[in-house]
């Protein structure tokens, strides 16, 4: 990145302007996405403002062109296109179920979890991928039953291709003192639960001890959404969010920058909107997300955020006994079912349907961190 400055030193950027009613229309638009949503709407304006940044793009492709980079020139490709985005779906087709009543296209997946409609690609992705949280490796299996394999077979020799394994994750040493080396880990079978952003206890930062009267229910202005996780946090302000404080909000969404427990804003606004910084990826929901007073946030689950809330008579029932009931998605409910066999209905609820009360936060964190039986088992 420090190379690629190099190129921008002493070039200033303008964009070509467009007509008066276009360049009108895009100055109310604080964000790129809003301007992407605006291009897909109106065909009009996506090749005014395409046209608008080309000498901008041209610039910059001749300024990055000169540079060299460990004695080899930089080499600056053009964004595919749309008839090239187009093929690469096209291909993709295969794994569709033409004989499906109602046949889906791989454009209906609008995220991961729609992937589950194309049980081909879902079993494609079991066999040949490995997603962690900061990678994505795809590998050939290479087995006879495999359509894909078949169709496409690795072009390294046979025996290349079987001492190729995927990359390990980081692994710590068994006393949690170093990370083991990749030599010890190459070949054999590793999972990313020693991340960082995994660890579980997070203790309030300075910062969040300073500004602890501001991270009240009454505070809770908007969220952020973590560009690791997808975990909504609550942005807090003592005073209603001006409009160009939103869109100082949205250009920091937008950008990416933000994960969980880094501090939101540097300085303007460093002390007036402000996030908890104590807390991970890890970390559940803030109960203040469910509690605020000046602002009523979309239901999500608890624990991971999902916006597919599990919906049975049982919670119903909690929430006709209790004020504030926090909402758990299907995919926590079953991955939690083993972990509370054996616990007492008492219990079972405060644990898997938990409530903003004293006593069902401290039973949740000795009992999870403990990891000991209920006292009193259900009778069978």
């Amino acid at each position: 990145m420090s190379i690629l400055n190099l190129a921008l030193q002493n070039v200033a950027l303008e964009r070509k302007a467009m007509s008066d009613d276009q360049e009108f229309r895009v100055k109310s638009l604080s964000t790129m996405k809003k301007r992407r949503d605006l291009a897909k709407k109106e065909p009009n304006m996506k090749e005014a403002m395409v046209s608008s940044v080309e000498p901008v793009i041209a610039l910059l492709t001749q300024r990055f062109g000169r540079l060299k980079y460990q004695g080899e020139d930089v080499k600056v490709h053009d964004a595919a296109s749309e008839d090239e985005i187009s093929t690469i779906s096209s291909a993709l087709d295969l794994f569709r179920d033409p004989e499906a009543e109602d046949p889906l296209t791989l454009e209906d997946i609008a995220d991961r979890k729609n992937i589950k409609k194309f049980p081909r690609l879902e079993k494609f992705m079991e066999e040949h991928c490995r997603a962690r949280h900061f990678s994505f490796q795809v590998k050939k299996c290479g087995l006879d039953s495999c359509f894909y394999c078949v169709m496409n077979p690795p072009r390294l020799s046979e025996e290349t291709f079987r001492t190729l394994h995927w990359l390990p994750d980081p692994v710590a040493e068994d006393d949690g003192s170093a990370y083991k080396t990749f030599d010890d880990l190459y070949g054999t079978e590793t999972t990313d639960k020693d991340r960082p952003s995994l660890k579980e206890h997070c203790s309030p930062t300075e910062r969040d001890k300073k500004l602890k009267g501001i991270h009240t229910a009454a505070s809770a202005r908007a969220v952020i959404i973590c560009s690791e996780c997808g975990k909504r946090r609550v942005v807090y302000s003592k005073k209603r969010l001006a409009r160009e404080e939103l869109r100082a909000l949205d250009v920091i969404q937008e950008q990416l920058v933000y994960t969980c427990g880094s501090q939101l804003f540097p300085g303007q606004y460093a002390e007036t909107i402000v996030v908890k910084e104590g807390q991970n990826c890890q970390s559940p929901i803030e109960t203040t997300y469910y509690s605020s007073v000046t602002v009523q946030f979309e239901e999500i689950c608890f624990f991971c955020g999902d916006t597919d809330i599990y919906t049975v008579q049982d919670i119903q029932d909690l929430k006709a006994q209790y004020s504030i009931v926090r909402p758990i998605c299907s995919g926590c409910k079953t991955a939690t079912t083993s972990t509370y066999m054996g616990l007492c209905h008492l219990c079972c609820s405060m644990l898997k349907f938990p409530r903003i009360l004293k006593t069902a936060s401290i039973m949740e964190k000795f009992m999870l961190q403990s990891k000991i039986r209920c006292f009193n088992p259900p009778r069978h």
